[in-house]
């Protein structure tokens, strides 16, 4: 079939084009606004060698090359149990410590002693203040990483190099892409659904036009008699 026979065919079966798109669009659509509000809330974190200001050029450079070498090892205490049960607890979350690690994202950018770190929480003030936990837990369990007794005594700082602003627009669900997409799929299901209408009924009206074309030869041939 060429495409004017499609378009043909489309029109011919207008009605089942209609109701499917209707019907799964609906359905699609509906759904997409059952997915659970998030906002998420982006933290910036820098960890500095804890040195003196008059040290050498060779000494920060040697504090600052033993950081880098353990950059992805810091990144992945921010997913521990040690940093997000007490972000948990102090922000009310009311989940567990795995299902929060669903909703963060942890990047390090090339060559650089930063660690951005995104949270998604139900609420715009959660999530800013889920970052914001977690930059101060990040500090103490630095520290304890380095095998230091408190913060101040730490060999690495980390400071908080962009803070957690509250987020004004939510992450998910984003209405706009979700009915694009139901609106493509519906489409599609209500075109496929055509044709198989269309196909399926066919070789049902072939038949009867045979069987009917078949009574009328006989009635002919009776009456010639």
């Amino acid at each position: 079939m060429d495409l004017r026979s499609y378009c043909r065919l489309l029109i011919r079966r207008w009605r089942v084009l209609l109701l499917v798109f209707i019907l799964v669009g609906a359905l699609l659509a509906g759904a997409g606004f059952l997915i659970p509000t998030s906002y998420t809330a982006n933290i910036r974190l820098v960890l500095v060698p804890n040195i003196s200001p008059y040290s050498t050029i060779e000494a920060r450079q040697g504090a600052q090359s033993y950081i880098a070498e353990r950059m992805k090892t810091y990144a992945q205490v921010v997913t521990t149990t040690q940093v997000l049960q007490p972000v948990i607890d102090t922000v009310g979350l009311g989940v567990r410590v795995p299902d929060l690690v669903k909703d963060i994202e942890v990047t390090i950018p090339p060559d650089t002693l930063v660690i951005d770190i995104s949270v998604s929480a139900p609420t715009a003030a959660k999530a800013a203040s889920a970052a914001s936990r977690i930059a101060d837990q990040m500090s103490h369990a630095v520290a304890n990483l380095e095998g230091a007794p408190s913060v101040s005594d730490s060999p690495v700082y980390v400071k908080v190099l962009q803070p957690a602003d509250i987020p004004l627009h939510r992450s998910s669900p984003n209405v706009v892409l979700n009915l694009i997409v139901a609106t493509l799929v519906a489409l599609i299901a209500a075109v496929f659904a055509a044709v198989f209408v269309h196909n399926f009924e066919k070789p049902l009206s072939e038949d009867e036009e045979v069987a009917a074309g078949g009574d009328g030869r006989n009635g002919e041939g009776a009456s010639g008699r």
